[in-house]
């Protein structure tokens, strides 16, 4: 891996996301990039504008918007702790700026890199929806896996593939493990995930012998009952998990981000979620 972009919210500063960032960064020897992102500025000075006919100038500036000088002053000292983060972590670090209704431009970043990660809490509105409507967007859009962080991180003590039989679960898997060679070294559990209670494909020994080829420690292990709960209950007995999950918006993932499974993730579990599109 090359290169992590690393989504900040100007006003939301998480250094338990940096942390996760510069540990994954140190992991890879890979170079980070801090992309904090602000809400849209209003014009720097005023205009002369026109409404049918009459001219009139516009006052409405960035300086004049409530709350605006505070929060760009907070994006301002959110950079210069992220900077000084990355020093102290001995990381390598850059820094771009983006308004949030540039998203398109965090697309285009995205497309060569190697990780996203995001705080599926940050930029959240008066509406208190988690993941907010900026980080669905970033999970909808990003050409490259995206890694959800936790409310507190701790270094991964195992990694778990959730598997359902999807084209996007297998390429998960095979994503995650060629991004991060550096963790074949730590135990790597498969999840089955049966919706319809069907036979899943790997069970003949081939998804095993491929877990065997590429972890030395592997173990397989199959839910029965309802996939959400018996999940969220093989996860909390797990110390400190990485869970591996397919593409954004289909099936198991899209309901454990709902608010409520989200709240619990980060909550409960604390658990850093890697995701790809397919």
């Amino acid at each position: 891996m090359e290169k992590i972009l690393l989504v900040v919210f100007g006003r939301d500063w998480s250094e338990s996301t940096a942390e996760l960032a510069c540990y994954l960064a140190a992991q890879s020897r890979a170079k980070l990039s801090g992309i904090f992102l602000e809400e849209p500025a209003y014009a720097g000075s005023p205009k002369l504008r026109q409404i049918g006919g009459t001219p009139y100038v516009e006052t409405i500036t960035a300086r004049t918007v409530p709350g605006y000088m505070d929060g760009l002053k907070k994006t301002e000292q959110n950079i210069d702790n992220f900077q000084l983060y990355c020093e102290n972590k001995v990381t390598v670090a850059t820094v771009k700026r983006f308004s949030t209704d540039e998203l398109h431009k965090l697309t285009e970043e995205s497309r060569f890199a190697d990780l996203l990660i995001i705080d599926p809490a940050a930029a959240v509105t008066g509406t208190g929806d988690i993941p907010s409507a900026v980080v669905q967007a970033l999970l909808h859009n990003s050409q490259c896996p995206v890694l959800i962080s936790p409310k507190y991180f701790t270094s991964p003590g195992e990694i778990v593939f959730c598997y359902d039989g999807s084209p996007a679960a297998i390429t998960a898997m095979k994503l995650f493990t060629y991004i991060f060679p550096e963790f074949t070294d730590m135990k790597a559990t498969v999840v089955k995930v049966n919706h319809h209670n069907r036979e899943l494909p790997g069970e003949t020994g081939i998804l095993n012998a491929w877990l065997g080829r590429h972890y030395a420690f592997t173990d397989v292990v199959a839910l029965k009952g309802d996939v959400e709960e018996e999940l969220d209950i093989y996860l909390m007995k797990k110390k400190n998990p990485l869970l591996v999950m397919g593409a954004y918006g289909r099936s198991t993932v899209s309901r454990l981000l709902r608010r409520s499974h989200a709240d619990y993730m980060m909550e409960v579990v604390n658990c850093p979620i890697f995701i790809t599109h397919q």
